[in-house]
């Protein structure tokens, strides 16, 4: 099994985890290589244009395009806060906030169970703990309401400060309902990686 990651696509070399049993490492520099032993060579060093990784078992795609939902929130035009289920990265959770009641489209009712900090470069990082939401929420109108500004296009959603300043950065979904979202994760890239397209490995 042989992945060839084309060093275009991507600025950084990526980590990649094939989870499988890797026969040996070595950089595509190397002339037609014939693994000797189970052990990855300690002397290869990475060239410029990326590596070259040759492994036997399955193989897994390393660039998912459905990143965990506890992480990622949707940027929501109809909702009024800030809504988070209770694995999303937060700090300052406060059970003993007061809880409020919410509805959705359908007249169901949910209540929350706390208050929290989403860890984003946002004017306002409250967020209400919701144990009943199958998603993470981003109001749209709380985001305007606290003096930013959202911008949406085809592959991205922009929210910048009064002064010009971009905020956050998010993307749309490539697939299903092609949702806008935004990572909840502090300091992850502006797109992250799994929100690319996949490069097509090439198995055999």
């Amino acid at each position: 099994m042989i992945w060839d990651i084309c060093p275009a696509v991507f600025k950084h070399k990526p980590s990649i985890d094939l989870q499988c049993n890797f026969s040996f490492l070595t950089t595509l520099s190397s002339s037609s290589p014939t693994p000797s032993s189970s052990t990855p060579p300690v002397n290869s060093s990475p060239p410029d244009d990326g590596w070259l990784l040759v492994a036997k078992g399955h193989c897994i795609d390393p660039f998912p395009l459905s990143p965990l939902p506890d992480t990622t929130a949707i940027a929501d035009s109809g909702a009024s806060n800030f809504y988070l289920m209770p694995a999303a990265p937060v700090i300052n959770v406060n059970p003993s906030a007061t809880k409020i009641t919410v509805s959705n489209a359908a007249g169901t009712k949910h209540r929350s169970s706390a208050q929290a900090n989403i860890q984003l470069n946002l004017p306002n990082q409250n967020a209400k703990i919701m144990p009943s939401f199958q998603h993470n929420l981003l109001g749209i109108s709380k985001l305007c309401n606290n003096n930013s500004k959202v911008v949406f296009d085809k592959p991205t959603i922009m929210v910048f400060a009064l002064d010009g300043t971009m905020l956050l950065k998010g993307w749309q979904e490539q697939d299903g309902a092609k949702l806008w979202q935004f990572s909840l994760i502090p300091n992850e890239a502006i797109t992250p990686m799994w929100a690319m397209p996949a490069p097509s490995p090439q198995c055999s």
